[in-house]
C-alpha cells in the first residue's frame, strides 16, 4: 500500500506516494509503519488499519503468545552455599523479584523514565525484606548458576510467595510525594517466585 508524504523538490513543496508495508492478520489489512495521522488509502477496496500494541487484535495475540492458560508456580533451586546468610537460616526461602518501570507525564504524554529491578527474600517466618544492590547482583549470579531441585516442597512457603506478591507490587507502585510532584508514575512486572531448598 501507499501513504501520502511530502517532499521538496525543483523549489516547492509536493505530494509523493511512499510504500508501507502491510500485513494482513486475520482478514484485516493493518499498516506497519508511521502513517503521519493520516488514514491510509484502502488496498483492492479493502479498509486498512495502522497497527499497534493498543489493539485489541494486537493485544490478544500478545496474551497468548507470552502469557500461558496454564498456571504455574515458583520455580525450585537447591540452595548454593553463596547464599547461605538469606532467610535467616540454612532452611529454605523464597524470592520475590520485579521490574519497575518508571514513567514520566509530560504534556499528557508519558515517556519512560527508568527500570529497576527489585529482589524480596522470603524467610519462612518473619517478614520479607528487599535485597540491597550488591545481595541483587550476588542473587541474580546465584540464580544462573544454581541446580534446579528435583523434588519441590515447602508448600507453606509457596503460598506466602502468592499471597506477598500482590502486596509488594502495591506497595512498589505507589509513588513519593516528591515523585507525585515530579509527575512520575510506576509499573511493576513481576519477573521471579523462587524457592531454594536446602
Amino acid at each position: 500500500m501507499n501513504v501520502a508524504a511530502f517532499d521538496f523538490r525543483n523549489e516547492e513543496i509536493v505530494t509523493i506516494d511512499q510504500p508501507l508495508p502491510t500485513i494482513d492478520m486475520k482478514g484485516e489489512l493493518f499498516a506497519c509503519g508511521d502513517t503521519g495521522g493520516m488514514t491510509p488509502d484502502p488496498v483492492a477496496s479493502r479498509v486498512v488499519r495502522s497497527l499497534g500494541a493498543n489493539l485489541p487484535e494486537v493485544v490478544r495475540l500478545l496474551s497468548d503468545a507470552f502469557i500461558s492458560s496454564r498456571p504455574s508456580g515458583a520455580a525450585y533451586l537447591r540452595r548454593p552455599s553463596e547464599i547461605a546468610g538469606f532467610g535467616g537460616s540454612k532452611a529454605a526461602f523464597g524470592l520475590l523479584g520485579f521490574l519497575r518501570q518508571t514513567i514520566r507525564l509530560e504534556f499528557g504524554r508519558p515517556s519512560e523514565n527508568a527500570i529497576s529491578l527489585h529482589l524480596f527474600a522470603v524467610p519462612p517466618e518473619g517478614e520479607a525484606y528487599p535485597l540491597s544492590g550488591s545481595d541483587r547482583a550476588r542473587m541474580v549470579r546465584v540464580c544462573v548458576t544454581a541446580v534446579r531441585s528435583r523434588e519441590p516442597s515447602h508448600p507453606e512457603l509457596a503460598n506466602r510467595l502468592m499471597s506477598l506478591e500482590p502486596l509488594l507490587i502495591e506497595d512498589l507502585r505507589k509513588p513519593t510525594s516528591e515523585e507525585i510532584e515530579a509527575r512520575l508514575r510506576h509499573a511493576v512486572w513481576p519477573t521471579a517466585a523462587i524457592i531454594f531448598t536446602p
